[in-house]
């Protein structure tokens, strides 16, 4: 199946970084942008066409994604939620439909080769 071969792919190239890896690089990021954003007004979200909390999910979800490809970084459900058989692909395929029907430009700026393939890979579903 597709499906696995794509999930496994994403995995692995995240489990093989080197010491001070891309996954941790990335998850810094979204954990200042969390906690930056945390500290914004309302209104810089709303003059965007976007509230604060639209923001907020879209830097979990991608983290949550995270998680679902190396426990070790991310945040979002738990390491025993994933350690139960196949919820990680199933809580990254809940992203790749995500990110296809509704949009997250904060992982589509963080990990732009994985949210284009996500979004591949649901399109041709079709």
């Amino acid at each position: 199946m597709q499906w696995d071969y794509d999930y496994k792919t994403h995995r692995n190239t995240y489990r093989k970084m080197s010491v001070r890896s891309e996954a941790e690089y990335i998850d810094e990021r979204l954990k200042a942008l969390r906690e930056k954003i945390s500290s914004m007004d309302e209104v810089t979200f709303t003059k965007r066409g976007i509230t604060k909390a639209d923001v907020q999910e879209q830097i979990l979800s991608t983290r949550d994604t995270l998680k679902s490809l190396i426990t070790k970084y991310g945040e979002g459900h738990s390491s025993a939620y994933y350690s139960q058989v196949r919820m990680k692909e199933t809580e990254y395929l809940a992203h790749a439909f995500e990110n296809t029907f509704v949009g997250n430009k904060v992982f589509q700026k963080v990990m732009p080769d994985i949210y284009n393939e996500m979004i591949g890979y649901i399109k041709s579903l079709q």
